[in-house]
């Protein structure tokens, strides 16, 4: 009898258990970075957002001190404004937080 050319069921099973065990040890290693580039972005995108608040104190924003929240669609934030002990001025110190407030994002301080 003939052997007809091609592959059989056992074989063809066997490149496809071959194929998936790549598949696990690949995708995962791929799908890490990019996940971790996003987060990134999003923090450096939270501390220009926080630099931004504290720009505007002394200027569209008044120097009151004491501890001020809000949030926005994106983020939370607390910025805490208090008279610095020698002299005049005040120390600002913002925070920009994940919309559900659970992870810090970006901590920014200055002084006007």
């Amino acid at each position: 009898m003939r052997r007809l050319a091609g592959f059989s069921l056992v074989e063809v099973l066997v490149a496809f258990a071959v194929l998936t065990g790549v598949l696990v040890v690949i995708v995962p290693a791929l799908s890490g970075p990019a996940g971790q580039g996003a987060v990134r972005v999003e923090a450096a995108l939270a501390e220009d957002y926080a630099y931004s608040r504290l720009a505007a104190y002394g200027t569209s924003r008044s120097l009151a001190a004491g501890l001020h929240e809000g949030e926005t669609d994106r983020w939370r934030w607390r910025d805490s404004v208090r008279a610095l002990p020698a002299g005049p001025g005040f120390e600002i110190v913002i925070e920009v937080f994940d919309a559900a407030g659970r992870s810090r994002l970006a901590h920014v301080t200055g002084q006007r």
